[in-house]
């Protein structure tokens, strides 16, 4: 019965080896790259941690790995001289990442040590949800700005409140 049923078969050809040869995974390479995931990536090799935050909807805070929080609670109280502004106000989601990553890396570049960013209170977006707020704090904390930044903190009442963002950005290295 089993040749009866093999009569139509033909034989695979022998290997040299003993093996019969396996149709290999072909390798796929995706065309599209995010830079930002790349740079997740390279921190999480690094060794580099997350920073933590605490945010509730009138207040957010993060503080760099190894940075005291009280630092925070000093930008928050206004502690520092704010050298620079960027507003955001207006923008898409795509133009204020492109906005603040410039804004932040000239800040940095040129010695700047505290800046504010006013994002807004989303009272016109949407759902009345803050986007361009939640897009913010991601910015500051992972990625390529976070390793340009110490601590950031909402602005006091006085600055922008809920709607501004105090930046503490680390000494910038200097070049020999």
């Amino acid at each position: 019965m089993f040749l009866s049923e093999m009569a139509g078969v033909t034989p695979l050809r022998k290997d040299p080896r003993g093996q019969v040869d396996r149709p290999r995974p072909q390798r796929r390479v995706s065309a599209y790259q995010d830079p930002d995931a790349l740079d997740e990536l390279r921190d999480l090799v690094e060794g580099r941690g997350a920073f933590s935050i605490q945010c509730t909807d009138e207040y957010m805070e993060g503080v760099a790995p190894g940075v005291d929080h009280r630092l925070a609670q000093r930008l928050h109280r206004g502690d520092f001289a704010v050298q620079a502004q960027c507003d955001l106000h207006g923008h898409t989601v795509e133009e204020a990442k492109i906005a603040m990553q410039r804004f932040v890396t000239q800040a940095h570049t040129a010695g700047q040590r505290c800046v504010r960013v006013i994002h807004g209170r989303g009272r016109n977006s949407r759902e009345n949800r803050p986007v361009l707020k939640e897009q913010v704090q991601l910015w500051l904390s992972h990625g390529r700005l976070s390793r340009l930044v110490l601590a950031f903190a909402t602005a006091p009442l006085t600055d922008g409140g809920a709607g501004a963002v105090y930046v503490l950005l680390r000494r910038a290295s200097r070049q020999r």
